[in-house]
């Protein structure tokens, strides 16, 4: 776009038309805004007036809306470099099923205090490696069922530890327009 200080500072006194700046805060808004990047201060611009009803511009409220911007413009620039190597598993749908079959026969087999040891073999370097994240998951929720009597819960976790379930037998925290037609 390339935008400059001149048309930003058009832009602000079209934005808030009723706004009279003294020379002082004139030679202000020019000394800490010129220096920016003129096409993301013109955004931030137009994201302050629509932040703040007023007729009268803040300062503060172009630098901090500028700086919002720069630095989401900064983070979405930094995820497309990675910071380490990632491993890469190359997990065989066959092998997953056979070390998933070997598992399930362990909890089958396995007594209530054995839950953490199959806990930690699932996570194992020799199994993980070689299981879906989902397939563990999944063996260790059948365990935690069998072997503790715990169900999985979803919801929000409370002060105490416990859940306070996010679905209800009668909805969403809460009946729903579906079932109040019962």
């Amino acid at each position: 776009m390339n935008r400059t200080w001149d048309e930003n500072k058009a832009a602000i006194n079209q934005l808030w038309p009723v706004a009279q700046f003294t020379e002082e805060e004139k030679r202000l808004w020019h000394d800490d805004l010129s220096g920016l990047d003129q096409d993301t201060l013109y955004d931030a611009i137009r994201n302050a007036k629509r932040t703040h009803d007023s007729i009268y511009p803040q300062l503060k409220w172009m630098l901090d809306a500028y700086r919002d911007l720069d630095a989401l413009r900064r983070a979405a620039l930094r995820v497309n470099r990675p910071m380490e190597k990632k491993t890469e598993w190359n997990i065989s749908d066959e092998r997953d099923r056979e070390k998933c079959n070997e598992l399930m026969e362990w909890v089958d087999r396995a007594q209530t205090n054995e839950y953490e040891t199959i806990r930690h073999a699932v996570f194992s370097d020799e199994n993980f490696p070689q299981l879906h994240s989902l397939t563990c998951l999944r063996i260790l929720a059948y365990a935690k069922e069998r072997l503790c009597g715990i169900k999985p819960q979803f919801g929000r976790v409370n002060d105490d530890g416990g859940v306070t379930p996010a679905f209800t037998t009668e909805g969403i925290q809460g009946r729903t327009p579906l079932a109040l037609k019962d």
